[in-house]
């Protein structure tokens, strides 16, 4: 599904890719991190690949041939290679997935985890289950909060893993959401006028190579203009007597452009 190339073991797409050594937490042997506004892909010794989402740290626990376990704050896309006899581990707070040779997605920002198989199958433990294993295959959803998995079942898999191929999709997701996504995607903080814009749900395909391209569409998603002040953009309802009169526009200054 991914054609970067590259480069040794590292490659970086879109942005600076921070790598930092030494054990910063325990255990924790090497860290690849990436921040506001960044992707990047790594390549593991064992051949597996990650592709690293904006705000995302990947900790490696003395990775090798009889040990494949990393630990995961923020979102990535993982292609493992499998190893006969070796799972590969991925640790999100107090949950844990685990695999031999698929492809799949983690996200974790906050309390929920969510995991999103495109192929094979995964087991998910959750905290306070008592080792208790979820099994999910190609299309499950599971979303992990606390000691509840709630697992459901999609045949697009674009709203999960469309930012690895360009393209951010949401589908009915919350304003609040979408706007935290974006603030990690483009570097932006979001301010809205009135808190009538958080009720609506959002179905939208944005790219990710332009954050103007983006904020633009999103504007007319949702029926608002923009209005930025260095890094933080203010959301307001268009004013209703204009809205089939005039030809909207937008007042947008990105902060800063993937890709650039």
């Amino acid at each position: 599904m991914i054609g970067y190339a590259l480069i040794a073991s590292v490659a970086v797409f879109a942005g600076i890719f921070a790598l930092r050594r030494g054990p910063a937490n325990v255990g924790i042997t090497r860290t690849y991190a990436t921040g506001l506004t960044q992707r990047a892909t790594v390549l593991l010794d064992d051949g597996t690949r990650v592709v690293l989402a904006p705000q995302t740290q990947l900790g490696l626990m003395n990775f090798g041939a009889r040990s494949r376990t990393v630990t995961l704050d923020g979102e990535a896309y993982f292609v493992v290679t499998r190893a006969a006899g070796v799972p590969f581990i991925v640790r999100s707070g107090a949950t844990t997935t685990r695999v031999l040779g698929t492809s799949f997605l983690v996200r974790s920002y906050g309390r929920q985890v969510r995991v999103a198989v495109e192929h094979g199958k995964v087991g998910i433990t959750a905290p306070t289950t008592h080792g208790a294993v979820t099994t999910l295959a190609a299309g499950d959803i599971a979303d992990v909060i606390d000691s509840t998995v709630r697992v459901g079942s999609t045949s697009d898999l674009s709203p999960e893993i469309g930012w690895v191929d360009g393209n951010i999709v949401f589908r009915n997701t919350p304003v609040s959401d979408v706007l935290a996504t974006l603030g990690r995607w483009y570097g932006y903080q979001f301010r809205y006028s009135d808190a009538s814009i958080l009720q609506q749900g959002v179905n939208v395909r944005l790219s990710t190579q332009s954050s103007a391209d983006a904020l633009s569409t999103l504007a007319q998603v949702l029926d608002v203009t923009l209005k930025a002040s260095g890094d933080t953009i203010t959301l307001a309802p268009r004013v209703a007597s204009r809205r089939k009169s005039v030809k909207p526009t937008y007042e947008i200054f990105p902060h800063r452009e993937v890709g650039r």
